[in-house]
């Protein structure tokens, strides 16, 4: 379960790259080839991963150490240094995916305020591009860390990383006489979007049935706090 609960927000990482669009050159051609160069390098590379960390380690061992799979499995072939270097790089890997989280909330919440879709608190800046909102979320998001586990974490983030998804293909559909998007990959995106987030759940429910209660918790409670933010506006 913790390769699954990890591997979902990795994948969907990618869509942040599109937040970046207003701040490189020439987007309309940047963005396209940074989000399919990425995407077919990692996809590489998680297979040959996949590949080598089956051939050294047995399934039972990769269960026992879900979490730790990979640097378990550099055990021996690098020993003790190649545990701690892959530790290591894994540490550096999540700074690097909590960077690129704070500079896609930043940017998407500061549309959202001046849009009116999130409280002013989100525009109002504290330092630099930072705004009182994102530290508010931050704040929240390290008291969450604090409450539950990794694994309730873990599948409370790729929960709302599935539904934000197949709100963005809903989206796009509504809108794809605007953009020119086919109306064909965006349905079969989301019946594909669809299928992940039932068998996500599905899996959750089985094997950590209390992180699911947690789950439609903090969905249910963010599309509250969603409805009560247009009908103050």
């Amino acid at each position: 379960t913790g390769v699954q609960t990890c591997a979902l927000p990795i994948y969907a990482g990618f869509g942040m790259m599109a937040n970046a669009a207003a701040s490189v050159a020439k987007p309309q051609v940047t963005i396209p080839r940074a989000i399919y160069l990425a995407t077919g390098t990692v996809a590489l590379l998680y297979v040959g991963l996949a590949i080598i960390v089956l051939r050294s380690i047995s399934p039972a061992e990769l269960v026992k150490y879900a979490d730790t799979a990979v640097a378990t499995a550099a055990g021996p072939l690098l020993g003790r240094a190649g545990f701690v270097a892959v530790s290591v790089a894994a540490l550096l890997a999540t700074t690097s995916a909590i960077n690129a989280t704070l500079f896609s909330t930043i940017k998407i919440s500061l549309a959202m305020g001046d849009s009116g879709q999130l409280p002013r608190l989100f525009v109002r800046p504290i330092w630099r591009s930072a705004t009182q909102g994102v530290v508010l979320s931050v704040g929240i998001m390290l008291l969450l860390i604090n409450v539950f586990g990794l694994n309730a974490i873990a599948n409370i983030a790729s929960a709302m990383f599935l539904f934000t998804y197949l709100a963005v293909h809903v989206a796009h559909w509504r809108v794809s006489h605007l953009t020119g998007g086919s109306k064909a990959v965006i349905g079969i995106g989301f019946l594909l979007m669809a299928a992940v987030l039932i068998v996500f759940l599905w899996t959750v429910s089985r094997t950590q049935p209390w992180s699911l209660a947690i789950v439609v918790m903090v969905i249910v409670a963010s599309a509250m706090a969603s409805t009560l933010i247009i009908r103050s506006e």
